[in-house]
């Protein structure tokens, strides 16, 4: 396995799809150039997976909240 196809696979992991990761690819093949833009791109992956976090630490608050109440009824 080569470094390309190493990157691809931790891009996959990060949650890029597979039109995502080509286009990084295409980038990073493009030289240094292209860092501004394949900044950009991680600096929206990083944003949209907090606001993900986010979303799921308010469910999780809400559960507990409610196992809460139920266990303070007894």
């Amino acid at each position: 396995m080569d470094d390309l196809d190493k990157l691809a696979g931790q891009l996959g992991e990060m949650g890029f799809s597979k039109q995502e990761t080509a286009y990084y690819l295409k980038l990073l093949t493009a030289g240094e150039g292209s860092d501004p833009e394949r900044l950009r791109i991680l600096c929206e992956k990083r944003t949209a997976v907090l606001d993900e976090i986010h979303r799921l630490e308010h469910r999780i608050i809400s559960m507990d909240t409610l196992r809460n109440e139920i266990r303070n009824k007894r």
